[in-house]
């Protein structure tokens, strides 16, 4: 029997707390683990270097920074890590500015969460 891989580490940078604590309660589970939360761009940074997620699930509108030059300094802080934006603009503008900025995929909030699971996964390696 193979064995069980460990869950996808994730990094949820959200500025709403509401946001946070439903992704905390609804992600978790054999394949994802929710590893640290943060509500601005410094606190993200900072909780990067720290916990060294497999993902983050980023909003791009929070205070101290935007998220996407946010996208910059994490992939220079932490190359290795996928970036998922999870944002209420759901413009093409904004989506073809985080991904232009490096982002692997951009999911608009309010999309159910078994999208956001299945986001994850892929953008970790695995298949959802």
């Amino acid at each position: 029997m193979a064995p069980v891989p460990a869950p996808v580490r994730v990094l949820v940078c959200d500025d709403e707390p509401d946001v946070r604590a439903l992704l905390r309660a609804a992600l978790p589970g054999d394949e994802l683990e929710v590893i640290a939360e943060e509500g601005d761009g410094d606190g993200c940074l900072a909780a990067l270097a720290r916990t060294r997620p497999d993902v983050v699930l980023l909003d791009l509108a929070m205070p101290g920074r935007d998220g996407v030059s946010l996208i910059g300094s994490i992939r220079v802080a932490a190359p290795g890590a996928a970036i998922v934006v999870f944002s209420g603009a759901g413009e093409t503008e904004a989506r073809a500015a985080a991904l232009a900025a490096g982002a692997d995929r951009y999911l608009v909030k309010g999309e159910p969460l078994a999208q956001v699971r299945r986001a994850l996964l892929e953008a970790a390696g695995r298949r959802a």
